[in-house]
């Protein structure tokens, strides 16, 4: 339910069928009510179902609030963008807070976590920079805190780290750092994380966008798909212990400083040469970083380049791919903008390149055009078809010209080609996958030649005009 559902509701309860009705809770919650002021009441908007009483939005604009006791449910951005909270007390009797609860709240603070909170979404606390201490009743059964910071009864996972940490020492105790817990912690610069530490899961470093080192401690053996999304600043080197046996390989996604991942010799699964991930026997491209720059050789051992493996490489130029490859996963070249050749040994089975642009060994299929590339392409006549993404985030391409040998183009072909003025078709209409032409704002008339069919008034939304070259 959003926010505007909850408009004009005053926090009561409803007409129930009385068979469903819990007697006892009804008088509890009517003589809270009753307790509070008429003013206060009207802060606050609420909706029952059975038993549950969900806290659906607040309208006050106190910096103190304490969220009444006859609730047992906060709701997804029932506190969203108020910028005069400071704190909140969470009464006993709460038994849940869902995930953006108290999301864009720019001045919050403190929050009080009562002893019946036993279902708590990190996410509840999105974007909440000042975020400085999250304190848990003594009784609580499921939760606890420490210096401010949220962790599980046994304090073995670390939950939520407030936003506005500086630095911080992660206890001994903790096994697992929980998915968001350090999330937009965004004066983070450097953490060590111990030893004790088994798994990093998925996000937990979401958006540290000031985080420059990371130590990881050598009892890790898990670190979870975009672990440090977004840690822009994380500069230089990564470097892998041996234990670590599942490493998704976008777990440092969007760390365009990040120019070496250096994996232990010892490790089992995992290695590196030059700075970049592979599989153990180095047969499997995983991951280049983001910061390297400059041409790229893919080493003659590797067979299999792995989905998005180059992804966001915005500084390389050039990638040579040895004659051993013979599978290149889906978004592998995705956004490496500045990229303006990629290049295959002659050798190669299932590949080839023409003038930089990647195609299958027959070049009956155009596999990827280098998103560096400028001015106007025309696409060599035997090539029948455009494949998935194949010319995704070419800025500064602003004409194509489409041979009468194609039949086909797939999903999401040309998307985000943002200077892309017309496209010039010598054949009949082709068959289209997906959005072919999304984020194309320049993208005005789509031209074909006189006399060939399936032409309309518009293809894939997109004027269309007789060209006669």
């Amino acid at each position: 339910m959003s926010l505007a559902d909850y408009e004009n509701k005053p926090c009561q309860i409803p007409a129930r069928d009385p068979m469903k009705t819990n007697p006892n809770l009804l008088q509890s919650c009517l003589l809270c009510a009753a307790l509070m002021p008429a003013v206060v009441q009207a802060q606050f908007v609420c909706e029952t179902n059975d038993d549950t009483i969900t806290l659906g939005g607040y309208f006050g604009h106190d910096s103190t609030v304490t969220v009444p006791s006859f609730v047992t449910t906060i709701d997804g951005l029932a506190f969203n963008d108020n910028n005069t909270l400071t704190s909140v007390i969470i009464s006993d009797g709460i038994t849940q807070v869902k995930d953006t609860a108290f999301s864009s709240c720019d001045n919050l603070t403190n929050v009080t976590i009562p002893n019946s909170l036993t279902n708590f979404d990190p996410g509840a606390f999105f974007d909440c920079p000042k975020l400085h201490s999250l304190i848990v009743g003594k009784f609580n059964p499921a939760y606890s805190s420490k210096d401010g910071v949220l962790f599980n009864k046994s304090q073995t996972t670390l939950i939520a780290c407030p936003k506005d940490k500086t630095s911080y020492f992660i206890p001994e105790s903790v096994t697992t750092i929980g998915v968001e817990a350090f999330g937009e912690c965004t004066g983070l610069v450097g953490l060590a994380i111990p030893d004790s530490v088994i798994s990093i899961s998925h996000d937990a470093f979401l958006g540290c966008s000031s985080l420059a080192s990371v130590t990881i401690g050598k009892g890790v053996t898990s670190i979870g798909n975009g672990a440090f999304f977004q840690c822009f600043n994380l500069d230089g080197s990564i470097y892998i212990p041996s234990g670590v046996t599942n490493l998704d390989p976008n777990a440092f996604s969007n760390c365009r400083r990040l120019d070496k991942i250096i994996v232990d010799a010892h490790n089992p699964s995992y290695s590196s040469v030059d700075g970049v991930l592979f599989d153990k026997g180095q047969t499997t491209l995983l991951s280049c970083p983001e910061g390297k720059v400059g041409s790229y050789t893919i080493p003659a051992s590797v067979t299999n380049i792995g989905t998005s493996a180059f992804f966001n490489c915005v500084g390389l130029t050039e990638v040579a791919i040895d004659g051993n490859v013979i599978n290149i996963g889906k978004g592998a070249f995705d956004n490496c903008t500045a990229l303006q050749a990629i290049t295959v040994d002659a050798l190669d089975s299932r590949y080839c390149s023409l003038d930089g642009v990647l195609f299958d060994k027959k070049q009956t299929t155009l596999l990827q055009f280098p998103a560096g590339k400028t001015g106007s392409y025309t696409i060599p006549d035997n090539v029948v078809s455009i494949g998935d993404d194949a010319f995704d985030d070419c800025t500064n391409l602003t004409e194509i010209t489409v041979p009468d040998s194609v039949v086909s183009i797939g999903k999401f072909a040309f998307n985000f080609c943002s200077n892309l003025k017309a496209i010039y078709f010598k054949g009949d209409a082709p068959q289209q996958a997906q959005h072919p032409f999304a984020g194309n704002v320049h993208l005005k008339t789509i031209y074909y030649s006189s006399g060939k069919t399936g032409w309309n008034a518009k293809f894939v939304g997109v004027p269309t005009q007789v060209w006669n070259p």
